[in-house]
């Protein structure tokens, strides 16, 4: 659990990982240099519950930083990110853990998305149709990624095999979940589970407040953000890194190219209108946090 000063969401959050049914695990809880009660409250847990392993840092390195942080120190067969302000139902684990168990395919386990608002009312379940990626082969299961995945938040905060997962790590470029789970589609296949488990806070205009570029990372503001061509850059590479035969990689690079033209563009549009009806409403301002 990376946090940044979450304490208006944290006791949920801890809480609700601590209330599984499945009982196996460590929480590593990572502070980002904090400024609110998150420590007293992080501590407060660790305190009650030896399963917590709680890091300081002296100061906010940025998200990046962090959830790399959280990888690194991890040492089970599976691994997990979980937000300081999402919480989840108490067979979110176990379920997950469950489908991983029984396909040694599989590389990551997630749920359905319950999106909430201020004040815990259920906006929307988000669900993308992922029947794809659960595919033995390579080249549908990129696809599949690459086309069907609309918001991937639901994907990164799911059960990944840790082997699997840190090679790859959290990296500091724009839309670092996406280019993740990119790559991570190609060493195996995702599985969606049926019922929506899995709840976060998200309200309209809860990420367009932030500069996400200096959310990663404080000193991206010396850095150009160029999200397009990094993002590219990074599924390109690894592709290339691929073991599949050269037919298969052009079949991979010529959907990329196709998938980057026409998606981000959709993507681009859909941003600006949604941003243009949010400060029309009022929506858009500042935030402190950076996990």
């Amino acid at each position: 659990m990376p946090v940044y000063n979450g304490e208006r969401f944290l006791d949920r959050a801890i809480s609700s990982v601590l209330e599984q049914d499945f009982a196996d695990f460590e929480l590593i809880i990572s502070d980002n240099g904090s400024d609110d009660a998150t420590p007293e409250i992080c501590r407060a847990h660790a305190d009650r519950d030896a399963r917590i392993r709680y890091h300081r840092s002296d100061v906010n390195r940025g998200a990046a930083w962090n959830f790399s942080r959280v990888l690194e120190l991890a040492s089970g067969g599976y691994f997990k990110w979980a937000a300081h302000d999402d919480w989840y139902a108490p067979d979110f684990l176990s379920r997950c853990i469950a489908v991983l168990d029984d396909d040694p395919g599989a590389v990551l386990c997630f749920s359905p998305m319950v999106v909430l608002d201020d004040d815990d009312r259920e906006l929307r379940v988000h669900r993308d149709d992922l029947d794809g990626a659960r595919s033995p082969k390579p080249l549908r299961r990129f696809h599949a990624m690459l086309w069907s995945v609309q918001d991937p938040t639901n994907l990164a905060f799911g059960v990944y095999r840790t082997a699997e997962l840190k090679p790859i790590g959290y990296r500091n470029i724009p839309e670092p979940d996406r280019t993740l789970l990119g790559e991570l589609v190609l060493r195996g296949g995702f599985r969606q589970l049926d019922e929506a488990l899995y709840f976060r806070y998200a309200p309209p205009g809860h990420w367009e407040r932030r500069n996400q570029w200096l959310w990663l990372d404080p000193a991206n503001a010396n850095r150009r953000r160029l999200a397009t061509a990094r993002i590219a850059v990074a599924h390109l590479s690894a592709v290339a890194r691929t073991d599949v035969g050269p037919a298969t990689k052009a079949a991979m690079f010529a959907d990329l190219a196709a998938a980057t033209v026409i998606t981000r563009t959709r993507g681009k549009i859909r941003s600006v209108l949604t941003r243009r009806a949010l400060r029309k409403a009022g929506v858009l301002t500042p935030t402190k946090e950076t996990s």
